[in-house]
C-alpha cells in the first residue's frame, strides 16, 4: 500500500509537470551558458564558450553541457527533450528523498517529504521552464547522502569506490559538494565504532576513486591549458562574492550583473585576455581583497551565508515581487516546521536516527559554506532544500502526535 502511495506521488508529479510543460510552453526556455558550449560540441567547435572577449575551454564543469548535447544530437536539438529529461530527474529526487526520509526517520515522514518535494515551487521552476543542472545537482547531492547512509551500516570497500565515484560525478556538475568530503568522512569516524585501520583504507579508497572520476576531466584541461585545473578554470565567481563593491550576490539592487558593473581598469586588465590571464587576474583581484579588507571580506562571508538560508536584497529582482512574497511565506513555515521536525529528532534519542540527522545537516552546512566563499543566489538553496522538507515533515508529524496526544 505504501508503495503505491509513493507511486501515485510520483506519477501525479509527473503528469502535473508535463501538463503544465504542454498547457503553459513559453516560446523557448530560458538556457544560460550551458546551452551554448552544448551547440559548440554539435557544430564541432568542441567544449568551449566565448566569455568577457576570450574563448573559455574550462570554465563551465563539463557533465550537463555533455548530456545536453547528446540529448539534442539525438532528438534534433529538442528543447523538449531536455525538459522531459530535467521532469524524470525530479522524479528521481523525490524518490531519493523518500528513500532518505524513511532511513532517517520513518516511512511516513519518507512519504510526506516526497510529497512536499514533487510541488517545491523553486524546482518546478527549474524543472519546466530552465535548462540548466539544478535538477541534476540534487539528485546527485542526494545520492551522495544515501551512499553515506548505507556506508555508515559497514565501512566496505566496494561503498568507498561507489561514494567516490558519485561524489567525482557531483563534482563535475557542482563542485562545492567537494567540502563534504572531509565532513563525510569525520562524520563516519565518528558515527561508528571502527578501528582506524579500516578507515583509512575506506577513506584512501573513496578519494582514489572520487579522483578517477575527475581524472579525465583533469587531463583534458591539462593538454589544453598545460596546467592542473581540477573543475573550472574561473576566477570570476570568486570574485564576484569577494571584492570592495561586492553584494554577495551575482546583482546589484539596480538589476546589473557585479561584472557588468566592474572598475574600468578591472575591465581593461580582463576583456580580450586569455581564459587564464582573466582567471589569474580576478583570483589576485579577490584575494588581494580579502588580505587587505579581512574584517570586511568576514563580514560578506557572513552576510552570505545568511543570505544562502534566507533572503538577499536582490532576492527575486528578476521575477514579479508578489512571486518572491509567496515563497517567502512558503519557505517560512517550512523552515519552522523543519526546525521543529530537527528539535524532535534530537529529543528522541535514538541513535540511528540522530547519526542520519548529523549526516543531512553536515551536508547542508558543507554545501552552504562552501557556495558562501563565492556568491549566493536563491537557486544555490534549492538544490538541497528538499532535505530541508524531509525535516518540515518530520515536524508535520509531531505537530499531529502532540495535538493527538492532547485530545
Amino acid at each position: 500500500m505504501r508503495n503505491k502511495v509513493l507511486l501515485g506521488i510520483i506519477i501525479s508529479g509527473l503528469i502535473i509537470k508535463i501538463a503544465m510543460l504542454l498547457i503553459l510552453p513559453s516560446s523557448s526556455p530560458e538556457t544560460w551558458e550551458y546551452e551554448t558550449i552544448a551547440n559548440n560540441i554539435l557544430e564541432g567547435h568542441g567544449y568551449q564558450m566565448e566569455r568577457l572577449g576570450a574563448t573559455h575551454y574550462s570554465s563551465v564543469p563539463p557533465l550537463y553541457p555533455f548530456i545536453c548535447a547528446g540529448i539534442y544530437a539525438l532528438t534534433n536539438h529538442s528543447y523538449l527533450a531536455v525538459q522531459l529529461f530535467q521532469i524524470i530527474l525530479s522524479c528521481l529526487v523525490v524518490l531519493a528523498i523518500y528513500i532518505i526520509g524513511k532511513n532517517v526517520f520513518n516511512r511516513k515522514v519518507g512519504l510526506l517529504a516526497a510529497f512536499l518535494t514533487t510541488f517545491h515551487p523553486g524546482l518546478m521552476i527549474y524543472t519546466i521552464w530552465k535548462i540548466h543542472p539544478l535538477l541534476l545537482d540534487s539528485f546527485l547531492i542526494l545520492l551522495v547522502v544515501l551512499v553515506f547512509l548505507k556506508a555508515c551500516t559497514k565501512l566496505s570497500l566496494w561503498k568507498a569506490f561507489l561514494s567516490g565515484a558519485i561524489i567525482g560525478l557531483t563534482m563535475l556538475t557542482r563542485s562545492t559538494v567537494g567540502l563534504f568530503l572531509p565532513f563525510g568522512i569525520a562524520y563516519l569516524a565518528l558515527s561508528q565504532n571502527v578501528n582506524k585501520k579500516k578507515l583509512l583504507i575506506f577513506s584512501c579508497a573513496l578519494l582514489i576513486s572520487t579522483a578517477l572520476i575527475i581524472a579525465p576531466w583533469i587531463v583534458r584541461n591539462y593538454s589544453i591549458h598545460k596546467q592542473i585545473i581540477f573543475t573550472t578554470a574561473t576566477g570570476e565567481l570568486l570574485w564576484r562574492g569577494n571584492n570592495i563593491e561586492a553584494s554577495g550576490s551575482s546583482y546589484l539592487v539596480s538589476g546589473k550583473t557585479v561584472t557588468e558593473t566592474m572598475p574600468k581598469d578591472l575591465a581593461e586588465k580582463i576583456y580580450g585576455k586569455s581564459e587564464l590571464v582573466q582567471r589569474d587576474v580576478f583570483m589576485k583581484e579577490a584575494f588581494g581583497f580579502i588580505k587587505k579588507n579581512p574584517d570586511q571580506a568576514i563580514k560578506l562571508f557572513v552576510k552570505k551565508f545568511y543570505h544562502y538560508w534566507w533572503f538577499s536584497p536582490q532576492s527575486g529582482i528578476l521575477y514579479l515581487k508578489s512571486w518572491l512574497s509567496i515563497y517567502k511565506i512558503y519557505y517560512t513555515i517550512i523552515i519552522m516546521l523543519g526546525g521543529i521536525g530537527l528539535y524532535k529528532a534530537f529529543c528522541i534519542h535514538d541513535p540511528r536516527v540522530l547519526q542520519g540527522v548529523c549526516l543531512l545537516l553536515l551536508m547542508l552546512l558543507a554545501i552552504s559554506l562552501a557556495q558562501s566563499l563565492f556568491y549566493v543566489e536563491g537557486r544555490h538553496r534549492w538544490a538541497i532544500e528538499p532535505i530541508i522538507l524531509i525535516f518540515s515533515a518530520n515536524g508535520i508529524f509531531s505537530i499531529g502526535k502532540y495535538y493527538l496526544s492532547r485530545k
